[in-house]
């Protein structure tokens, strides 16, 4: 997760936010598309091969993702900011904590 406290583009007081996964063996870095804002969750299942992100101005953007960057499925909009995955990797909470609902 990166986050810069500079915007060159003005759009927010906050800086930027942006998230990028790293493939060791192609030696290759690609940029997860998330939602406008700050990332406030991601995590990856207990198998490696799915991940879900929730970024974005509240209500904020779940949204899962397979280990090769693709959309798997979007939640949509929501108030969460925590994500906890079963044991297995099968089931997933998506969570409100803080100020928070739920």
């Amino acid at each position: 997760m990166l986050q810069t406290y500079y915007d060159p583009t003005g759009k927010s007081y906050y800086g930027e936010y942006g998230l990028y996964l790293y493939n060791d063996e192609l030696q290759k870095i690609s940029k997860i598309k998330t939602a406008s804002g700050p990332v406030h969750d991601f995590s990856w299942n207990k198998k490696g091969n799915q991940f879900l992100v929730i970024s974005g101005f509240m209500p904020a953007e779940p949204v899962l993702f397979s280990d090769q960057n693709q959309v798997l499925h979007e939640f949509g909009k929501q108030h969460k900011n925590h994500i906890i995955w079963g044991n297995l990797g099968r089931f997933v909470c998506l969570a409100g904590f803080g100020n928070l609902n739920g």
